[in-house]
């Protein structure tokens, strides 16, 4: 009895393990074209520092657009959060509003670098800053500024 148990436990683990690795097979479900170029460009900026985005990309399962961000049993949801990261759903949920390209693309890198690469907030207008700068401009007046950053910490994460 007890060497079935183990051979059912085995069988278990070794399903759970070819399920895992055939989930990360395919590209994220993405229900908006700009996200489907925003991710285009972020899997082109990890290729710039040797991490090979379109296989990174495939830990997540989906990246939507959400009119209401879904909260979680230890989730604390606060009026002003348009981004969330979430593991546990293989999701990554942006808040549906009006956005500029440059403010969007700034948040979806945001959330695929908490969601990627575990990164924290940190500084101030740049990517990974706990808040998204929305003045007017401010992303694409200093993209080329602010990426090389967020790129050397996902560089140092990995």
């Amino acid at each position: 009895m007890k060497y079935l148990v183990n051979i059912s436990l085995i069988g278990v683990l070794v399903g759970y393990i070819m399920w895992s690795l055939n989930q990360n097979q395919v590209d994220p479900v993405i229900n908006d074209t700009r996200i489907e170029a925003i991710v285009e460009d972020w899997k082109n900026d990890m290729r710039s520092i040797g991490i090979n985005g379109d296989e990174k990309i495939r830990y997540l399962d989906q990246i939507t657009i959400v009119d209401q961000i879904p909260e979680g049993m230890l989730d604390r949801i606060t009026p002003t959060q348009v981004g969330k990261s979430d593991r546990g759903n293989r999701a990554i949920w942006i808040l549906n509003r009006e956005y500029s390209n440059a403010y969007l693309k700034a948040l979806v890198y945001h959330e695929i670098g908490h969601y990627m690469f575990d990164l924290h907030h940190e500084g101030k207008g740049q990517i990974m800053s706990s808040h998204i700068v929305e003045e007017p401009g401010h992303y694409e007046s200093n993209w080329e500024l602010i990426l090389p950053i967020y790129l050397e910490k996902c560089k140092q994460a990995r």
